[in-house]
């Protein structure tokens, strides 16, 4: 069974006030919907691609999973398994960023809500897949 990465229609909210905590400049930058290639009991594998960036915030961009403060100001559990994720970011074609989350640790719920924290010299944004 595929693990269920949609938000929790009552954790947007929480999401959204986080969301608006960032700069102005941080409203530009979007994330296409991941595409998830484990399964539940796997380590986590997914992508997704960052659009709308600056060449300037592309030189400055910083992706990871959100600190265990942000879980807990959304009041969403992070599951065991996110330890250790790793992020790398490539450049694709389009101008797009292609950034693929690789895990080292089964995940053995069949949901995970998953904060991403984005972050370069002039704004941050956390994002809920």
């Amino acid at each position: 069974m595929a693990i269920s990465l949609s938000p929790k229609p009552f954790f947007k909210f929480a999401l959204l006030a986080l969301a608006c905590l960032s700069t102005a400049q941080a409203l530009a930058l979007q994330i296409t919907s991941p595409i998830l290639y484990s399964r539940q009991g796997e380590p986590l594998k997914l992508s997704f691609l960052i659009t709308d960036i600056s060449p300037a915030e592309t030189q400055e961009l910083k992706v990871g999973l959100a600190e265990n403060k942000i879980y807990q100001s959304a009041q969403i559990v992070k599951v065991n398994g996110l330890e250790g994720v790793n992020f790398q970011i490539t450049n694709e074609p389009n101008g797009q960023l292609k950034v693929m989350m690789t895990g080292t640790q089964a995940i053995a719920t069949a949901h995970a809500d998953l904060i991403i924290d984005l972050s370069w010299s002039s704004g941050r944004r956390y994002i809920n897949l």
